[in-house]
């Protein structure tokens, strides 16, 4: 607190920098920009963002039962009903593979392809937790 007496997303403050310098320095690739955020469903709501600009592209694919977020975006690529029910009209263009079946995921990215619709991102939950395992459909392959 004596440091840093007030932690906020819009206030630039020199540990911030310096985080940012050091994760730019060992990232592959020419990272010049990043952001922090607080939770998950923020992480996934910067991805879309991400991935759209970066892509230009607007479909995205998930997973049948992975938790993302409670935010529209992220509760559109959520994978349980029961969530999504309530807040439909979120994004739009959203595809879905049961959790851990390869082929199904490159079935839909194929058929997204075909159809003139690819993909901008995948996004998976490798350890379900919210949304579970239990009540997922697929099954484990290689």
């Amino acid at each position: 607190m004596a440091r840093m007496a007030l932690n906020s997303q819009e206030l630039l403050e020199p540990w911030r920098a310096a985080l940012a310098r050091l994760l730019a320095a060992v990232t592959p690739g020419d990272l010049n920009c990043c952001f922090f955020i607080n939770n998950g469903t923020d992480a996934i709501e910067g991805a879309i963002k991400l991935a759209r600009l970066y892509t230009k592209r607007n479909t995205f694919l998930s997973t049948i039962g992975g938790f993302h977020g409670k935010s529209m975006g992220s509760l559109s690529l959520m994978g349980k009903a029961s969530f999504r029910g309530p807040f439909r009209g979120g994004l739009q263009d959203v595809r879905f593979a049961a959790f851990g079946d390869a082929r199904a995921l490159e079935t839909e990215l194929a058929k997204a392809e075909a159809v003139g619709t690819p993909i901008a991102a995948f996004v998976v939950e490798p350890v379900q937790g919210e949304g579970g395992r239990r009540g997922a459909v697929g099954r484990l392959s290689a």
